[in-house]
């Protein structure tokens, strides 16, 4: 009979991460910064958890991606081991491979089974820095903004440009101890993060005319779906949909081009690698056209 103890230990175990990125790390893409992690948990010597197949990836989820340039004060992350550690011990040694701007702040085991970050994900808080404009009308831009009911702005999708409504996506807005004679200023924001409706900050910066102002960025907390207060900050009822701030008037997306299959797939391959290849002369008969 096996011995139960050694049984349990081979399980698999996943651990939930609240960690925070500073200025060091605020212009780093996040690519690169699942490359970071990827490399600290290879060095901890952890029975790090693998995906299947040609190019096996670690099992690590994030909440949200973190912009170039913001900061994140408690960001959210999941990762799998093989074998279960106790939490003490990988913390510790997790810490100890990070690289500077990088701070754990707690680490927890949850179910295996548990549902992904991005499923329960509903918003996020912003404090946003803005140095003091000539003329003082941070105020009155947020109390314009507010008072709008419709708030177009315009993204590109796959090639595709559409219009959404971003008024819905912003739950709350407002300026903190704002001081027309100070050198700058601090923005709060709340946004909603729930799939095909999405708040961006850098678009309520620019809608409020202070994108030239803005001097730091930083997400300060996450909100997600099972957690107690989610629903005050979030009301259920205040939450917009895809279809509430899609614009009405747009025509309709093209339909999806249907993907090759079998030998088409592979002769529409090979041609594209044709048409790529070009000599250097090629190359620099192309730059000065």
């Amino acid at each position: 009979m096996p011995d139960q103890e050694t049984g349990s230990r081979h399980e698999p175990q996943r651990l939930r991460v609240v960690y925070s990125r500073g200025e060091v790390l605020r212009f780093i893409s996040h690519k690169d910064e699942f490359r970071m992690w990827e490399r600290a948990l290879r060095r901890t010597m952890l029975p790090v958890a693998y995906k299947q197949g040609f190019n096996p990836q670690p099992h690590i989820q994030f909440a949200a991606p973190l912009a170039v340039g913001c900061c994140g004060r408690a960001e959210h992350m999941d990762f799998r081991l093989s074998e279960r550690i106790p939490v003490v011990q990988v913390e510790s040694r997790l810490r100890e491979k990070l690289p500077p701007g990088v701070s754990i702040r707690s680490m927890q085991e949850i179910p295996v089974k548990s549902r992904p970050l991005q499923g329960l994900l509903t918003g996020a808080d912003y404090r946003i820095r803005v140095v003091a404009p000539e003329t003082a009308t941070g105020p009155q831009a947020v109390q314009e903004f507010l008072a709008r009911g419709t708030v177009w702005r315009e993204r590109e999708r796959k090639g595709h440009p559409y219009r959404y409504n971003l008024r819905p996506l912003v739950h709350h807005l407002a300026w903190t101890g704002f001081d027309a004679a100070g050198p700058c200023h601090t923005l709060l924001l709340r946004v909603q993060m729930v799939e095909g409706a999405t708040g961006r900050p850098d678009e309520v910066v620019d809608e409020l005319g202070l994108s030239e102002h803005a001097l730091a960025l930083e997400r300060t907390r996450l909100y997600f779906a099972n957690e107690p207060d989610t629903d005050i900050a979030f009301p259920p009822d205040t939450l917009a949909s895809q279809a509430d701030v899609r614009d009405p008037h747009a025509p309709p997306r093209p339909p999806r081009r249907p993907r090759p299959r079998g030998r088409r797939r592979q002769q529409e391959g090979n041609v594209q690698a044709q048409q790529k290849v070009q000599s250097f002369s090629d190359k620099a008969a192309d730059e000065f056209r």
